[in-house]
């Protein structure tokens, strides 16, 4: 063959290789940080839709040819144009993207959006997941958040700057919901209600003029509904050591979309746990001091939830989603309370149910006003028993199943819902932008509960008025936010004030600070001699902090403070009808929080946590109390390492610490209780390994397949005094009994904790598979 030819030959097969379909890798990031910019869309330059990025940023196509030219378009930022002959690797591409956002000194503007508008404080559940992994557990990615602190085995009870947990309002879209999770009595492979696959974002509001302004005394966090996908269907199934759930998502009429999941707990794995950190079924006799004994039908568990989404837009260029949330909880454990190894029986310690059904419809016009609609109904019923039999008096003579009964009751609650956000078309001086939102709420509880041999009822409505103006100015680096309005139980009135202060600090543009100030109020229920009635709890908030965001590097620390004149004080789980005797004056805390974030694009990825909260009730007799939310250090450190550029397999390191916070204990008398300090703390130290495999797919019907397998506590067996920091057996508050130092409980006992093991050395995993067609 002449060498004429074999240059033809060669220049052809040269020509056809640009021709033949190449695999595009690579991540999405925001230019001058380098953070990931997640859903971001992908196209030819000719507009044919190519893909997508996910959560963390990063994509994995099939493009026709290496010289390809495409275009990345996200709402905030430029759409970009990529030329792939630029790349030499086209598997580790990385795409910069410019904020559409400019400072033009007296005010900003911002590229028009699409109708899948994205807040710039909406914190995507793939950046969570940038250093945590995949988890299923919302609880877990809320721990990530700056302010929060409060972290427990088995639990949902975070608090934010300070604040006690149930100050913290909860929203699915603007609709405030319950903060719900499964199997609520802090039994081991819990979840939250809220499914994480569900999700597209969070967002997080501490001051009225942002997000919505039924914050509680403490704050707002903001679920965000993952909108669904408009033009394919993907189903996805996951499986974790306790967790069953199937997830799908696709179009529905005319270009709308849906998401559905429902979410079961797999009865058998509760069991594996609550064996190991729920109940311990031992003996004592003469001849065997620590025995374990065979205990049949400890556990009687079902918990499952489901989860859908409707979404869409109308002709004016409106959107709507419609939101449903149902869980289903029943338990009863029981124990073997016998002392002697040849005689077994079965006590029920602990039974009851809870259910929770959410309806909520969010709409949104064209020029950004929301209106809120929704129905939140929460049914619950417990049984608390000793395993002793403690009680003496008459009521407990000859009824053996009375003896060791604590307290029960059912109760059920419906709330009724809506609001408004709307933008205003005036000038107030200079602001930028002026809004106004109106909340109401109608809620209507029923409880029956047993007292003195006898079960009663209580029914109770109450009212949730609030108004709120809003006013937002930027200019010259500032960017002040003002809120002010009231809230109302149709009985009494309290003010609802705040104002929120940014500014950068010089040319330094990554610095900034920034600081805010609240009067909060918030509607609760509250018992007086068995009788419930409405009460409006107040309080003031501060803080002021530090925040610089650089490539690859975001930190923020802040100092923070509360005040509250005539607090509500901790109530116990049981005996909500017995009048409190100790009453609080007013309650202080403050403490500080930092938060640091760093990463590199394929390296690895640091998030740290941490917090510390002081404070105390002054009581009406001159003395104190601790704060619930206290603890001297409480932090969670994620450190993810990527040992290939490709980022599909990496290791996970997770360590967390929260010291030193208090128990409280009450004493019964004459349907009476009286708080005290218990003289006891609880910490909490654990350090988990994970390994976590990311595999995607450019083959249709499988795209991609995530799995992790962890080790939990893995210092726990160690023991030694120095290594407490790593891990340990972690006692914690499991629920209550009683202490009785005479035998006679007809003078009165004491509620306290029971105290059991936290999470130890414990072996798990999570795998989900996603189908697309």
């Amino acid at each position: 063959m002449s060498s004429f030819k074999k240059a033809c030959i060669l220049l052809i097969l040269c020509f056809f290789s640009t021709l033949w379909a190449v695999d595009v890798v690579g991540i999405v990031v925001e230019e001058g940080s380098d953070r990931a910019v997640p859903y971001a869309e992908i196209r030819y330059i000719s507009g044919k839709a190519l893909g997508s990025a996910d959560g963390r940023g990063r994509f994995s196509l099939e493009v026709e040819s290496k010289n390809s030219i495409l275009q990345v378009i996200r709402p905030g930022y430029d759409t970009t144009r990529v030329e792939l002959q630029d790349y030499g690797d086209l598997l580790d591409v990385v795409i910069a993207l410019r904020s559409s956002l400019r400072d033009l000194g007296q005010t900003q503007v911002r590229a028009r959006q699409s109708q899948d508008y994205r807040s710039l404080r909406e914190i995507p559940m793939g950046a969570l997941e940038d250093a945590a992994g995949m988890r299923f557990d919302i609880t877990e990615h809320l721990n990530q958040l700056p302010g929060m602190s409060g972290q427990r085995d088995f639990s949902s009870e975070l608090s934010y700057d300070g604040a006690r947990s149930y100050e913290l309002n909860y929203h699915l879209g603007y609709l405030p919901i319950p903060n719900m999770r499964h199997l609520d009595v802090g039994f081991p492979g819990n979840l939250s209600v809220l499914n994480p696959h569900a999700l597209r974002g969070i967002e997080i509001s501490d001051h009225y003029a942002t997000g919505p302004h039924s914050q509680g005394l403490a704050g707002a966090v903001q679920f965000i509904p993952d909108p669904g996908l408009k033009d394919e269907f993907n189903f996805k199934a996951s499986v974790g050591t306790t967790l069953r759930e199937i997830y799908a998502t696709g179009p529905w009429l005319f270009g709308d979309a849906f998401v559905f999941s429902f979410r079961w707990l797999d009865p058998a794995m509760l069991k594996n746990m609550g064996e190991k950190f729920f109940t311990e079924f031992r003996k004592r006799d003469a001849t065997c001091t620590d025995c374990h004994i065979q205990s049949s039908n400890p556990f009687d568990l079902s918990s499952r939830d489901f989860f859908l989404h409707l979404g869409g837009q109308d002709t004016s260029g409106s959107s709507w989603g419609f939101n449903a949330v149902h869980s289903q909880d029943k338990y009863a454990i029981h124990q073997d309370t016998s002392t002697e190894l040849s005689t077994v029986n079965s006590a029920t310690l602990v039974q009851g149910h809870l259910d929770y059904t959410v309806l909520g419809l969010d709409y949104t016009t064209a020029g950004g006003s929301v209106w809120h609609l929704g129905w939140i109904n929460t049914m619950s019923g417990d049984t608390l028993r000793d395993t002793t039999s403690f009680r003496s008096d008459a009521e407990a003579a000859g009824n053996d199943d009375f003896r060791n009964f604590i307290d029960g009751g059912h109760s059920r609650t419906n709330e009724f819902r809506t609001g408004l956000d709307s933008y205003l078309p005036w000038q107030f001086l200079g602001a930028n932008e002026l809004s106004w939102a109106l909340n109401y709420g109608h809620i209507r509880t029923k409880r029956n509960f047993a007292d003195s041999g006898k079960v009663l009822e209580r029914k109770f409505n109450y009212h949730d008025l609030s108004l709120m103006s809003k006013s937002q100015w930027r200019k010259s680096g500032w960017h002040i936010s003002a809120g002010l309005g009231l809230l109302t139980s149709l009985e009494k009135v309290a003010p609802l004030a705040s104002v929120d202060v940014q500014r950068k600090l010089g040319d330094f543009s990554g610095l900034s600070w920034f600081g805010n100030t609240a009067w909060r109020a918030q509607v609760q229920e509250q018992s007086e001699e068995s009788f419930l009635h409405s009460h409006i709890e107040q309080g003031g908030s501060a803080k002021l902090g530090l925040k610089l965001e650089q490539k690859g590097l975001s930190a923020q620390v802040h100092g923070f403070g509360r005040y509250y004149p005539n607090p509500s004080l901790a109530a116990p789980p049981a005996f909500w009808h017995y009048s409190e005797q100790s009453q609080a004056q007013n309650a202080w805390v403050s403490g500080v929080s930092a938060t640091v974030s760093w990463r590199t694009l394929h390296h690895f990825a640091l998030q740290t946590n941490a917090s510390s909260v002081y404070g105390h009730y002054r009581l009406t007799d001159g003395s104190a109390l601790p704060w619930q939310a206290n603890a001297r250090l409480d932090m969670l450190t994620h450190l993810r390492i990527y040992p290939r550029t490709d980022s599909l397999l990496s290791v996970i390191v997770t360590h967390q610490a929260a010291w030193n916070r208090p128990l409280y204990q009450w004493f019964i008398h004459d349907h009476q209780r009286t708080l005290s300090a218990y003289p006891e703390f609880t910490d909490l130290y654990r350090t988990d390994l994970r390994l976590n495999l990311d595999l995607a797919s450019s083959w249709k019907p499988q795209l991609d397949v995530r799995f992790y397998v962890e080790v939990n506590n893995i210092f726990s067996p160690l023991q030694v005094s120095w290594l407490r920091w790593l891990g340990g057996d972690n006692p914690r508050e499991r629920s209550m009994v009683t202490y009785d130092d005479d035998g006679n409980s007809e003078n009165g006992y004491y509620l306290v904790p029971f105290m059991a093991k936290g999470l130890g050395l414990y072996a798990q995993f999570g795998v989900e598979g996603t189908l697309g067609f």
